[in-house]
């Protein structure tokens, strides 16, 4: 019996951001977060996301779709 995939991601938003929008691309984050768990067995996916107030509801978004946070400041 073998164990199944414990993997962590950590994604670093503004780098992923900025790369798919050069390419002329929008990510969606809910359907990238299944990918990483459904083909690479991810679970856990941190996100490095800067915490700014006016963003509140990405961010929850962000949380029920299971991406957890390592939180930076901008100031």
């Amino acid at each position: 019996m073998t164990k199944p995939p414990n993997n962590y991601a950590f994604v670093d938003s503004q780098n992923v951001v900025r790369a798919t929008r050069r390419l002329g691309w929008k990510l969606d984050w809910h359907r990238f977060r299944r990918y990483l768990r459904d083909r690479h067995g991810v679970t856990r996916a941190y996100l490095f996301l800067a915490f700014l107030p006016e963003k509140q509801r990405l961010r929850a978004a962000l949380q029920r779709w299971g991406w957890r946070f390592l939180r930076y400041d901008v100031r």
